[in-house]
């Protein structure tokens, strides 16, 4: 989950939280404010924010802190709150890279297993998808947007490459490929980027290192 009490969490050692990479991520001191709140159904007003190793965003209330981090040399970035009783909260938070999208294929509409039937399929259009992680899409909408850049695409018979291209397209004509029973069709992503919430493009260096293969029998 990512619209979380991050600070708290770092406070009580409740569990690691990691913030993505060049994404709007939004922090909250949320549950701590329970310790400064007594019963009296008041909130402690944030004086200032001090961050470290991340380039500070936007501050939408007394609450919340929205960062957009950036690579550094160890990272993590820390953040300090200090209250208007004079406290300070800190946390130290890890910075990982925004998750892959998932690659599938569909046609009319349905999902394309990886082993096909030639006669059925030898003329039919094959689409290739680009699904983000589905709880990243659910906090990060704006963030989890990707392309299709460059792939490349390669049929084999028996082991030997008869047939490649380079691919920048979402649909595929397998009826002008030269495809052929017993035919693997092979598929490499080799850049994929990702538009973040500023439209900023960036590319998604952790696509899985392997190819995708669908075989005609």
């Amino acid at each position: 989950m990512f619209l979380f009490s991050v600070l708290s969490s770092f406070v009580e050692q409740a569990e690691s939280i990691s913030l993505y990479q060049d994404c709007a991520n939004t922090l909250s001191i949320g549950d701590i404010f329970k310790k400064y709140n007594q019963g009296r159904g008041e909130l402690p007003v944030v004086k200032q924010w001090w961050v470290e190793g991340a380039v500070k965003v936007h501050i939408p209330d007394d609450f919340r802190l929205v960062l957009e981090p950036k690579r550094n040399g160890t990272g993590f970035t820390s953040v300090q709150a200090k209250l208007k009783d004079g406290s300070i909260v800190k946390g130290k938070f890890a910075i990982k890279l925004a998750p892959p999208p998932s690659i599938y294929f569909l046609n009319k509409g349905k999902m394309v297993k990886d082993t096909l039937d030639f006669e059925t399929y030898k003329s039919e259009l094959l689409v290739i998808k680009l699904s983000p992680d589905q709880e990243f899409r659910e906090f990060f909408p704006q963030d989890a947007r990707y392309k299709l850049q460059d792939a490349k695409l390669v049929i084999r018979k028996g082991g030997e490459e008869v047939f490649s291209e380079i691919l920048q397209k979402y649909q595929l004509d397998l009826s002008s490929l030269k495809l052929e029973k017993g035919s693997t069709l092979e598929i490499t992503f080799d850049k994929v980027l990702r538009s973040n919430y500023r439209g900023d493009v960036y590319p998604v260096t952790n696509m899985p290192n392997k190819p995708y293969q669908i075989h005609f029998k």
